[in-house]
């Protein structure tokens, strides 16, 4: 009669054994946007100028990558083509996408705001008696035989002489040389697309390197920490 060898309920005849390796990743987004008046530009030519800003994204990915436990993929993690799994590190208001689409957003309202601001290099003055009451938030009008102008007080000078007993107020107002023939044709302000970090970097203005190929692998974008 044969006896069982209790130690053959130990052997292992077949196994499945899943690795997963994980690790943060910086990327840098890049933007170059033109905002531009074409019909002011044909209009009075083109003066260029330049805002620039930048918008860092700050995540302590220590811990994430030295985290040995795996329980699955964390909710929101995009699968790439090269079975790498990723996500977002970052994705508060003040540092996450939809502040460096606001932070874009922002630049062109302020290109927007120096274009008209240039077109508004062009002043008529005039004197009228003394009138305290004329501040710089107004808007003055000026009608006469030869010119009519109206437009935002630029400038208030109210003067008196004591010996000849005069008293007057001088008014300079700006004017917009594209008045009303819509040179601001307006676009709102619109970030764009985010970059595909999943492509080749050439084929966008984001960039990214790769640190290692694995899969179910984890990499953060700027502003982004992934938890897989």
């Amino acid at each position: 009669m044969a006896v069982a060898d209790p130690d053959l309920a130990l052997l292992c005849q077949g196994a499945y054994i899943k690795l997963s390796k994980r690790w943060a990743q910086t990327i840098t987004e890049t933007y170059s946007i033109t905002v531009r008046s074409d019909r002011s530009v044909s209009q009075n030519g083109t003066i260029g100028a330049e805002l620039s800003g930048s918008l860092e994204a700050e995540a302590d990915t220590d811990t994430w990558e030295q985290d040995s436990r795996f329980t699955g993929l964390s909710v929101g993690a995009a699968a790439a083509p090269n079975g790498d799994w990723s996500k977002d590190a970052v994705t508060g208001e003040a540092d996450g996408r939809a502040a460096l689409e606001s932070a874009l957003e922002t630049l062109q309202a302020r290109a927007r705001a120096s274009i008209a601001a240039s077109h508004r290099h062009n002043y008529v003055s005039w004197q009228v008696p003394l009138s305290a009451q004329i501040d710089r938030h107004q808007t003055g009008e000026l009608s006469t035989p030869g010119l009519t102008a109206k437009g935002k007080v630029f400038q208030v000078v109210h003067s008196g002489d004591i010996g000849t007993g005069e008293a007057v107020t001088d008014i300079t107002i700006a004017l917009s040389r594209t008045g009303g023939t819509g040179a601001n044709n307006d676009d709102l302000p619109q970030a764009p697309p985010a970059p595909d970090t999943e492509a080749d970097p050439a084929a966008n203005q984001g960039s990214r390197t790769d640190r290692g190929q694995c899969r179910d692998a984890h990499r953060w974008h700027p502003g982004s920490a992934a938890v897989q």
